[in-house]
């Protein structure tokens, strides 16, 4: 990992997005903060917004619906996620 300014970022950005490109992870610094500069995998894609908002319309639906999963209060996480594998709504 790199850590450069924000100034050193903007001076030559075509230089670092090159080394990142190829698997650098870079670190701009801002004012104190930090911000993480890495390529997307291969073949991840992200999603359009129209797709997000759907996504959102249709989770919040399900919940109005009652279509939705509890988990018991004595059941670990592991043991949920493999009880509602592969269920339907409950």
């Amino acid at each position: 990992m790199e850590t450069i300014s924000l100034q050193e970022f903007s001076a030559n950005p075509k230089s670092y997005l090159d080394k990142v490109a190829k698997g650098l992870e870079l670190l701009i610094m801002r004012k104190g903060e930090a911000f993480k500069l890495t390529k997307v995998s291969d073949g991840a894609a992200l999603p359009d917004e129209e797709d997000f908002y759907a996504q959102i319309d249709k989770a919040l639906a399900d919940v109005e619906a009652g279509r939705t999963y509890k988990m018991d209060a004595d059941e670990t996480l592991t043991d949920f996620l493999k009880r509602v594998e592969g269920t339907q709504h409950v």
